[in-house]
């Protein structure tokens, strides 16, 4: 998907007029889109809202609910949020009240942390539209209020917060036109205005545009876009999240605790896996603003690339007209690099699979950009690219965010230095 070039203000895009149930207009204006007709040809002329208007996307948002850095706390946001979702929850109804009464036993048992913070996760994530403010606030007031067991007077999570992240509808609507699109490229039914057949399956249920459902899950919880911000720090942990259709809470801890355990947490660790030795490696020292501040310089770039993978124009020939099957091509490789670089956070066991997955990510990152993995991975282009990353943060996010890449940028410096000759015996064979 590498962008070259300008790329045009509009896409020509060919729209059904049972688009909506007849209304296309009505859709376009829920996707923040605006079209207007083609006056050479029976296409329309399409642009996103922040191109018409020339203003910054309105796409993910993040809020800062309460914390140490917020006077005045606001977790009524969360239920005024709630409360414009017909279905508010991140588990069917089956699951929530007997896996949290189960949940909260172990917890009592246990008394330990992790425990402790998936019954918090339960507990919000179970929360009806009426009750996810206190819920939340009481959460929060636990966390800050509980003491270290072996110094009673010592407060580990005394700095915690916690934050609000949402995607627009206007998100899901752009993704899911595409996906209405791409099955009338291929319809001819659908492509010559007759949809009785597609009444019928609307009618019986079946989900008639589900082309690319099953790989983009994420858009809907947006899940798969914060699990590397959430996994920046690990094998280390500074907060975790809980989706629900309303927004993303974000429960920041302030500071990082253990992810790991020692031996073996799961009967399934004990199969033979490959675990290389890993260096010791201790977080970051930072302040506990840097976990909020990560944040919102995370979401402010979500929503700048999903300004850029959901505008129609990026998407087009050189005519002009609007390509469907390239931009959901796009959307499913974006999403799946984020799914597997959050795989990789997470399987700190398993050398082996990170390695595999990596291999992955780094052929994804080079169709993506369109420079070869050569160029990806040289010492000097990834300093200077990490250089640049880090003008655009926050210093005091930096620690949080890039410390994965200055460990990644010193490892391939280290490689410099001899991976079968080491330089100094290279120079000598030379002068022979």
């Amino acid at each position: 998907m590498a962008v070259r070039g300008s790329i045009p203000s509009q896409a020509r895009v060919a729209v059904p007029s049972w688009l909506w149930g007849g209304a296309p207009d009505d859709y376009f204006a829920r996707a923040s889109l605006h079209a207007r007709q083609d006056p050479s040809s029976s296409m329309l002329l399409v642009q996103t809202d922040e191109r018409y208007r020339r203003v910054k996307p309105e796409l993910v948002e993040s809020y800062y609910i309460g914390g140490p850095a917020k006077r005045r706390p606001d977790f009524d946001l969360l239920a005024r949020h709630a409360a414009k979702n017909t279905v508010d929850s991140g588990v069917p109804d089956a699951v929530t009240r007997a896996q949290l009464a189960d949940v909260e036993g172990r917890f009592q048992q246990t008394q330990d942390l992790v425990d402790r913070f998936y019954f918090h996760q339960l507990q919000t994530m179970v929360a009806g539209k009426d009750e996810v403010a206190d819920v939340v606030a009481t959460l929060h007031a636990t966390l800050i209020a509980l003491e270290s067991a072996s110094d009673p007077a010592h407060k580990p999570f005394q700095d915690a917060s916690v934050h609000l992240v949402r995607r627009s509808d206007a998100l899901l609507h752009r993704a899911k036109l595409i996906a209405v699109l791409l099955r009338i490229e291929h319809d001819d039914l659908l492509r010559s205005g007759d949809i009785a057949n597609l009444k019928v399956q609307s009618a019986a249920g079946d989900v008639v545009f589900a082309s690319g459902d099953g790989l983009l899950e994420g858009l809907i919880l947006f899940d798969a876009y914060l699990g590397p911000l959430l996994g920046a720090l690990t094998p280390a942990v500074w907060g975790f999240s809980v989706h629900r259709a309303s927004g993303t809470v974000i429960y920041n801890l302030g500071r990082t605790v253990s992810g790991t355990r020692q031996g073996a947490a799961e009967m399934l660790q004990l199969l033979p896996s490959h675990s290389p030795g890993l260096q010791t490696w201790k977080s970051p020292e930072t302040s506990h603003e840097a976990y909020a501040q990560a944040i919102t310089w995370w979401t402010d770039q979500l929503n700048k690339i999903f300004g850029v993978l959901t505008d129609p124009a990026v998407f087009t020939d050189s005519a002009g007209a609007y390509s469907p099957a390239k931009h959901q091509q796009a959307l499913l490789t974006i999403e799946q690099l984020f799914r597997r670089v959050s795989s990789i956070q997470t399987s700190h066991r398993d050398g082996h699979a990170r390695r595999v997955l990596l291999f992955t990510v780094l052929d994804t990152i080079e169709r993506l950009t369109g420079r070869p993995i050569e160029k990806n991975c040289a010492a000097s282009f990834a300093a200077k690219t990490l250089d640049r990353i880090r003008s655009t943060l926050p210093p005091a996010a930096a620690p949080v965010l890039l410390s994965a890449a200055e460990r990644a940028v010193r490892a391939l410096e280290e490689v410099q230095q001899g991976f079968f000759i080491k330089p100094s015996s290279n120079r000598g064979l030379l002068h022979r």
